[in-house]
């Protein structure tokens, strides 16, 4: 037990580490530099307003409003995405720099972010909202939504090393310079690979305690991220699979729920999510204007990882 306490406190303070590096790249990383921040960062500031539900201009995509100041923000620094060296005054950076909110709205198109439920731009849109409320400049206002964002990452990765020790590769995946790039940033791909890390360590204390809270709380990660990740939807077959081949323990053995009472539990918390990212994926598909296409994301590296490392072997043979 104390050998567990102390693995699961040095990948709390790994997490940390994390975080203290990735503040050491947004020193050198300028804004929106990566791919397709500034729509995430349309979305974010739409929700940071309120604007929870995006809307679709006539003649436009599916977007939301935002202020022309990160508008201004955005104009000296995307060209940075395609030339080292862009064709932009040193007095339009400056401008940038001390930029503050002008409470001027205008719409910008962002279906890609659409598509993604709000939840997940949570943490970056309450930092954002937080420097518009003190006044902050953009650029601040910014960096706060980054923080913010990054604080998310690393304490849902803490909370999964604590419930569920990862294997050491899972964490070197995470490690990686582009992993940590797309981190740093207020875009969906830092909170996916946190909420994957968080949905496979739920998963393997689920697979060991078929309890009500671990049921429930895997339904709900996985809700939100198979949403951002629509390609890791079979991840929500796992518990409906466990409810009909796992032998569970019998009633009250070692406090675990038992065979009949496990088996509902995992049906209604695996069709609760199902059903969600289902109806969730519809009505995208309904309402949200076009698109651009996906790419494979960290969290299928991860499972691999997760398989890999043998937490997944064959379950104990035995009667259902």
């Amino acid at each position: 037990m104390r050998q567990q306490l102390w693995q699961r406190a040095s990948w709390v303070a790994a997490a940390s580490l994390m975080l203290l590096a990735l503040q050491v790249l947004a020193h050198w990383v300028p804004p929106l530099q990566s791919p397709d921040e500034l729509s995430h960062l349309i979305r974010v500031a739409g929700l940071a307003d309120g604007q929870v539900r995006p809307t679709t201009e006539p003649n436009a995509s599916t977007g939301n409003h935002f202020d022309i100041g990160l508008a201004t923000l955005a104009q000296v620094h995307v060209p940075v995405i395609k030339d080292r060296n862009p064709p932009v005054s040193e007095d339009a950076v400056l401008a940038a720099k001390s930029q503050r909110w002008t409470g001027r709205m205008i719409f910008g198109e962002a279906p890609g972010a659409a598509i993604y439920m709000p939840v997940i731009y949570a943490p970056a849109a309450v930092g954002l909202a937080i420097g518009q409320a003190l006044n902050w400049t953009v650029m601040d206002s910014y960096h706060l939504a980054r923080l913010s964002s990054q604080l998310f990452c690393v304490t849902v990765m803490a909370i999964a090393a604590w419930i569920w020790l990862p294997p050491m590769l899972a964490w070197a995946v995470l490690l990686l310079p582009m992993s940590l790039f797309q981190m740093l940033s207020p875009v969906v791909d830092g909170p996916a690979h946190a909420l994957t890390l968080l949905g496979l360590s739920l998963l393997m204390r689920l697979r060991m305690e078929p309890r009500a809270v671990w049921a429930w709380s895997t339904a709900a990660c996985l809700l939100v991220l198979v949403t951002a990740r629509l390609h890791l939807l079979p991840l929500l077959l796992v518990p409906l699979w466990w409810a009909w081949r796992r032998p569970w323990a019998a009633d009250g053995a070692d406090g675990v729920s038992g065979g009949d009472q496990a088996r509902r539990t995992l049906v209604w918390a695996g069709a609760s999510s199902l059903a969600g990212v289902l109806l969730w994926t519809a009505w995208a598909a309904s309402t949200v204007g076009p698109a651009g296409a996906g790419h494979v994301c960290l969290g299928l590296v991860l499972a691999g990882v997760y398989a890999d490392a043998g937490d997944m072997e064959p379950f104990p043979s035995g009667s259902d």
